[in-house]
């Protein structure tokens, strides 16, 4: 009896382990990517930067589309004076650069296909408490983390059909697990999500892939600008109404921007989970829904969606920006008792 248990013991593991190598191999078959354009977002700097270079040493026909093409960004892509990189100013909020785009990369294709775009654009404003953060700062987040990539997407979807390419999002972690203190960003990366989800299963009957790519916290962008979050958060302080202001208190939100920037401390230099993350979305032949790339991230969406959210708000609200101060308001409450 006991032989005959582990027999089958031995069988089914057996089993599992053939099926999770024939997983990988599917997962892992990668396309060549000679003949193949790509245009990625935001490449001033961070994911789309280091991706622009990382996707021309690859083969890829590659259109970066940036900010600020007199930026320093740029002007280093630009140096690489290849006919695999071409660097052009876009921004995605403005429909009429975006059509320019289209227009421009579809007479630049020369003998390649428009394989895929990967947006990439994205903005963090503001950090604080939903109440302290205007509806601007709301808008400015939707405007280009959302409603920009709907609007690249949508703009180059007929190429994409015809090549059967491939739509990459690059969301965030904030997009799947709720943390207080950043729902601006937050929002605007689950609209992103959702979006893409969708999207996905519209796609398929064209032979479009589309992939959601979740990075956790890494530093690029504006995050370890020191001077922008002191403005940001100075202007959240004069843009409050009189009460809300009394309520909370400047100490509060201040220890808001102050705790954010301890954090940046912790945050990833290496950008190359996120890099090889994209790299499979785009090449591989049988891309995932969705990419996870950064440490924890499992951990983290596990404890979200498995224990109740009066659990979840404790222990994310205790590890993520905890608070030292209370609000003034609240601190009289409890005065008073």
């Amino acid at each position: 009896m006991f032989n005959f248990y582990l027999l089958a013991y031995t069988v089914v593991i057996f089993c599992l382990g053939c099926l999770l190598f024939l997983y990988s191999l599917r997962y892992n078959t990668l396309l060549s990517a000679v003949g193949k354009a790509v245009l990625i977002t935001g490449c001033d700097s961070g994911f789309g930067h280091a991706l622009a270079k990382h996707l021309h040493s690859q083969g890829f026909l590659v259109f970066a589309a940036v900010l600020d093409e007199d930026g320093n960004g740029a002007q280093e892509l630009k140096s690489y004076s290849s006919g695999r990189l071409r660097v052009f100013q876009m921004d995605v909020t403005k429909r009429e650069q975006v059509q320019d785009a289209q227009r421009n990369i579809e007479c630049h294709l020369e003998n390649n296909d428009f394989w895929a775009v990967v947006n990439n654009a994205g903005v963090i404003i503001n950090v604080g408490e939903a109440e302290l953060l205007s509806v601007d700062v709301y808008k400015q987040c939707m405007d280009v983390n959302f409603l920009g990539a709907v609007a690249v997407t949508k703009m180059f979807l007929p190429m994409l059909r015809r090549s059967k390419g491939r739509v990459v999002n690059v969301s965030s972690l904030l997009g799947a697990v709720p943390i207080s203190r950043i729902s601006a960003y937050a929002s605007s990366k689950a609209a992103l999500e959702m979006f893409s989800d969708i999207l996905r299963q519209e796609m398929k009957p064209w032979g479009v892939k589309v992939s959601i790519i979740q990075p956790t916290a890494y530093k690029t962008g504006q995050i370890c600008n020191f001077m922008y979050w002191e403005q940001q958060n100075q202007s959240a302080i004069n843009t409050l109404p009189v009460e809300v202001l009394e309520d909370y208190g400047e100490a509060f939100i201040r220890e808001n921007k102050n705790k954010f920037l301890q954090s940046v401390s912790t945050f990833c230099n290496d950008l190359s989970p996120v890099i090889k993350a994209i790299t499979m979305a785009l090449l591989s032949k049988y891309p995932k829904g969705r990419y996870s790339a950064g440490p924890w991230i499992s951990c983290i969406k596990a404890v979200s969606y498995l224990l109740p959210s009066s659990v979840t708000d404790s222990i994310f609200s205790s590890v993520f920006l905890p608070h030292d101060q209370i609000p003034n308001a609240l601190k009289n409450a409890i005065q008073k008792k």
